[in-house]
């Protein structure tokens, strides 16, 4: 039931449980009295908590925060089958022991409780095994035509229009990166070769405090990001000079610097993007589908900012950590990426939602070494409606 009202009206499960407790509550405070009047024969309120009642009620305690726990643990590693198996478990757990304790085990009621439990449990991964099917065949067929595709794609794959087309000679003249906001603003041409210029970040250098300092955020802008585009700029003009002499040595070579200032323009100009204000909706969680995904792939929007925390905390040297969507499969995932690489180059299929740059020059003026506590903060100005709008145009 709750998978299809979050289905319907495209809800995150922690949104869903937010916003449904009051109503949860006032029925139960409601229903309940009546309801365990009808089961028990006995008025609720009149209801004697003996020493065996007491210890019930413990063990029934320490039995759902074991198995919410257990789920806890898989959130985002199995299927959201497992999960509803677990509750269904510590469902029959909860009834065994009440039954066991308090009354005749073997009563009709009691073990019709339990195989209503045991029935819902059982039809429950039935129909769900039924719906994943075409969706592990579709993935599957993806998966087949994946080498083929990138066998012959294997290099645009790194150097596509979506990164560094234009940087690698490959493509038409003035295919840029269209798709990465932020880049094509940032054009300007030089004796008809496309180079770059600084984008603006779409807020001033201090709105992002406290979690980003205005001080980190001009160095980061000003210095290392212009550093990338000057030097991105400087090899593209050399590219077009070996490219006119026909020297394939230094072609070649060039390749390095491309992929690096190249890449660290690319990820910057999404990273800006990525971040918004406090005051202006930043670090508001996602709604609609990409709330909805995250629920399906991680099972909250919470485990999944702790997984994308623990990849960013456990990256040696520099690097990002990326939210993507892969293309193919239509599924979300957690990627990382050393020193400026683009996401591209993990793969032509992924596009990235969310990007966080663990660079010690994002972060090290405010939090020193401590990258964990930079990871935690900046979750407070990020914009997921940014992140939202990518996914939906992307799975549309």
């Amino acid at each position: 039931m709750t998978n299809t009202i979050q289905k319907k009206f495209k809800v995150s499960s922690t949104q869903l449980l937010y916003q449904s407790c009051p109503y949860q509550a006032l029925t139960l405070f409601i229903i309940g009295p009546f309801l365990d009047g009808l089961l028990t024969n006995q008025n609720v309120f009149a209801f004697k908590y003996t020493p065996q009642v007491l210890i019930f009620i413990v063990l029934s305690c320490v039995i759902s925060v074991s198995v919410n726990f257990s789920t806890f643990l898989v959130i985002g590693k199995t299927s959201p089958v497992t999960y509803q198996v677990l509750g269904h478990l510590k469902t029959c757990l909860v009834l065994a022991f009440g039954y066991v304790l308090l009354h005749d085990p073997f009563s009709w009621r009691n073990i019709f409780g339990i195989l209503v439990a045991l029935v819902g449990m059982i039809l429950y991964s039935y129909f769900c095994t039924i719906e994943s099917q075409p969706k592990a065949s579709e993935a599957s067929a993806h998966i087949t035509e994946l080498p083929i595709k990138r066998s012959a794609m294997a290099l645009s794959a790194i150097v596509g229009k979506k990164t560094l087309t234009l940087g690698l000679g490959f493509g038409p003249r003035g295919a840029v990166a269209a798709s990465c906001p932020g880049l094509g603003s940032g054009l300007r041409h030089v004796r008809g070769l496309v180079t770059f210029s600084l984008p603006d970040p779409p807020y001033d250098y201090g709105a992002l405090e406290p979690a980003i300092s205005g001080e980190i955020m001009q160095l980061h802008h000003q210095k290392h990001h212009q550093t990338y585009i000057t030097n991105y700029n400087k090899a593209l003009e050399q590219l077009e000079e070996a490219m006119a002499k026909g020297d394939s040595s230094k072609v070649v070579h060039l390749q390095s610097a491309i992929k690096f200032n190249g890449g660290g323009h690319i990820n910057h100009s999404i990273f800006w993007q990525n971040l918004k204000p406090a005051n202006e909706g930043g670090g508001e969680p996602p709604h609609g589908s990409l709330g909805w995904a995250i629920d399906e792939d991680y099972g909250s929007v919470e485990a999944l900012v702790q997984k994308m925390n623990a990849e960013g905390a456990a990256l040696q040297g520099s690097g990002w950590v990326w939210l993507a969507l892969d293309k193919e499969l239509k599924k979300i995932k957690v990627e990382t990426t050393a020193n400026q690489d683009p996401l591209v180059t993990k793969g032509a299929n992924l596009v990235p939602l969310l990007g966080i740059d663990v660079w010690e020059h994002a972060y090290y003026l405010q939090y020193k070494n401590v990258r964990p506590d930079y990871l935690k903060n900046i979750w407070k100005v990020m914009n997921w409606k940014y992140a939202s709008e990518v996914y939906e145009k992307e799975v549309a």
